[in-house]
């Protein structure tokens, strides 16, 4: 299964250092990322079940990171978000204080990670039967974000991850470029060129498809063109192997 975890934005202090520790010996792992796009690129990597962003995060850019991030992810794995309390709990935990402030931020720190691990689990979840999907022999599990072939891992991108679900979830149905195409991506710096055209569109769309093909090796010729229309899963309802 792939292995979630929470992801960690900002400069860690002391609190944040401690806090990681303490997730990962439940178990769980703690990336970090020190900035918005670094935050991005591994979310789409690791798809959190939790992200925390330290409380130096500027607040005009918590809301449209935590957005961007939830954006970019399949709906079901839209993690939770917290930010970090600004802490009286911030410096060493063993100079310049009492034994009770010492207590009182352990404490504090043992709260907050049992709350992140609650978090997390609830995210998810029990793996449920109906997350499978069989077809041609390409086995593809929502819930661990994994397709294999013949038992082997294929490395599929989000945005490949979503297409191929999307086509072996109506075998032998045609879907549209724009169909295909319905879950933005990870926006990139704007062009001074104006907006996307939909030529550029429909061939980024395209171009997603002959690399799930490749990627699918000898399973990839059961995608199937339909010239001026878009893709399907090829039905092979007629012989042995069935989808579902």
């Amino acid at each position: 299964m792939k292995k979630r975890g929470v992801l960690l934005i900002g400069e860690p202090r002391a609190i944040d250092q401690s806090l990681a520790d303490g997730l990962r010996q439940a178990g769980l792992e703690v990336r970090l990322a020190t900035n918005g796009r670094e935050a991005l690129e591994l979310a789409l990597e690791m798809q959190p079940e939790v992200v925390l962003l330290a409380s130096q995060v500027p607040p005009s850019e918590t809301f449209d990171l935590g957005r961007s991030i939830a954006r970019n992810l399949p709906d079901e794995l839209t993690p939770a978000i917290l930010v970090l309390p600004d802490a009286d709990l911030e410096g060493p935990l063993s100079t310049g204080v009492s034994e009770d402030t010492q207590l009182a931020r352990s404490l504090a720190i043992d709260m907050l990670a049992q709350s992140v691990r609650t978090l997390a689990e609830c995210a998810r979840g029990p793996e449920r039967a109906d997350s499978r999907i069989e077809c041609h022999g390409i086995l593809l599990d929502s819930q661990r974000q994994e397709v294999t072939v013949d038992g082997a891992l294929i490395p599929l991108t989000p945005t490949e991850f979503r297409m191929l679900k999307a086509l072996m979830s109506r075998p032998g149905f045609v879907l549209t470029r724009e169909e295909l195409g319905g879950t933005p991506e990870p926006k990139p710096p704007p062009k001074p060129t104006g907006e996307e055209t939909a030529a550029a569109r429909t061939r980024k769309i395209d171009v997603h498809v002959k690399s799930i093909r490749t990627k699918l090796g000898e399973k990839g010729e059961v995608i199937e063109t339909v010239r001026g229309v878009g893709y399907r899963m090829k039905d092979l309802s007629s012989v042995a192997t069935s989808c579902g």
